[in-house]
């Protein structure tokens, strides 16, 4: 191995030793220059990349991220994009940009921060988070204001650091202007619940509450969203009678919002909590995404749902799936759910095995006797992501040890 890549990254993993950290930016750092300047990396690199982005989500590689640590993070992105056969130049391109800009920060922070005065990029919010000192305020915000594909919750975690809050409500007034689908201004609808709920007040009782919200949002949905949750946003607890509020017009949009003002609050979860996830669980509410190589259809509900489960502890998933119909309502839409939703929710699913075998094996020959074959596809897969088959015995399913096959 020319440049030992994956050994001098576990050295600096293993000793955060400043002097393998700053050999091992130079070398990157340089790296991609080559391959921006050239449009394809150099051979050796490109192999030894390949090796470490195998290893990356390792363990071992787990833990407090440092500059050289999301340099890496963007640089597998872009060997993904270079890789992918429909992959596309500009976005390769995007990411070795992306990629390069903590090592600038670690290199020549001086320069960085002068160059960060003129533009700003999304990788800037964590880069910032790591080496602190002044922020560009001016130009995050015009990046924030003038880009709509910015992360999302990147953006509200910055909007929580401001004081002004009419430059906060501005912000996010433009935000819901220039961001087209649907969940995501839902998404900045409970953030503007969540944070000013007397500004919503205002608002809903047609006083100058500073802010002006996107017609994309139909009053009565706003209206909705806001009884639904006001016990919470006033008083933090979500009291399960907001279910009989639901207006049955605006259910999707407002169990989505709902979810969203979990995110934010990052609050303990609750019966009424466990009650909206399972509500979204069994709601497999199409959105369809249009981009530039077609339409791509999400579930949010479900997608957001299974992200939330994939965030809870063992434990704390054990005693959800426990006490809940989630796993009831997951075999019971297995036919309905996307590729990406189900994969999504059986991820987070089969981390507590116990509860998952019994679930499958109680499902199992009803759903294996589905005329679906999409249905029959998927029990094979879960059962599978939990180290069994399924065979027919006498003509039945049932679940045998991938071992003995």
């Amino acid at each position: 191995m020319k440049y030992q890549l994956l050994a001098q990254y576990r050295a600096y993993k293993e000793g955060k030793d400043q002097q393998t950290e700053e050999h091992l930016s130079g070398l990157i750092y340089r790296q991609i220059l080559f391959w921006l300047e050239n449009g394809a990396p150099d051979e050796n690199f490109y192999l030894e990349l390949i090796e470490l982005a195998s290893e990356i989500d390792d363990p071992f590689f787990t833990g407090e991220r440092g500059l050289l640590d999301l340099c890496l993070l963007e640089l597998t992105e872009a060997l993904h994009s270079y890789r992918d056969l429909n992959g596309n130049q500009d976005v390769t391109e995007f990411y070795l940009k992306e990629a390069k800009l903590p090592l600038l920060a670690r290199l020549d922070e001086s320069s960085y921060r002068l160059q960060k005065n003129l533009e700003f990029n999304e990788i800037d919010f964590p880069i910032f988070e790591i080496i602190g000192g002044s922020f560009p305020h001016e130009t995050a915000q015009n990046f924030i204001r003038e880009k709509e594909w910015v992360d999302i919750w990147l953006a509200l975690r910055y909007l929580d650091s401001l004081e002004d809050e009419g430059q906060v409500l501005n912000i996010l007034e433009r935000m819901m202007d220039i961001r087209k689908p649907l969940p995501e201004s839902l998404i900045l609808l409970a953030y503007l619940m969540m944070t000013r709920p007397e500004v919503m007040d205002q608002y809903l009782r047609g006083e100058d509450a500073g802010i002006t919200i996107t017609d994309r949002l139909h009053p009565d949905l706003i209206q909705n969203a806001y009884d639904c949750s006001y016990d919470f946003v006033w008083n933090g607890e979500l009291a399960l009678s907001y279910i009989d509020s639901i207006d049955p017009d605006w259910k999707n949009e407002v169990l989505f919002c709902l979810l969203s003002m979990f995110e934010i609050s990052q609050c303990q979860l609750s019966p009424a909590w466990v009650q909206a996830i399972e509500e979204s669980v069994r709601n497999p509410w199409p959105y369809d995404e249009r981009l530039e190589s077609g339409v791509f259809r999400h579930q949010p509900l479900v997608e957001f749902s299974a992200s939330i489960l994939a965030l809870l502890s063992e434990e704390e998933l054990f005693d959800v799936l426990e006490t809940s119909r989630i796993l009831i309502y997951f075999f019971e839409n297995l036919g309905t759910y996307t590729g990406q939703a189900f994969e999504d929710m059986l991820e987070g699913l089969c981390r507590v095995e116990g509860l998952f075998l019994q679930e499958l094996e109680f499902q199992l020959e009803q759903l294996m006797n589905s005329s679906k074959a999409r249905v029959q596809k998927r029990m094979q897969r879960c059962a599978r992501a939990i180290g069994r088959e399924v065979i027919f015995r006498d003509g039945r399913p049932t679940l045998i040890d991938q071992e003995t096959t």
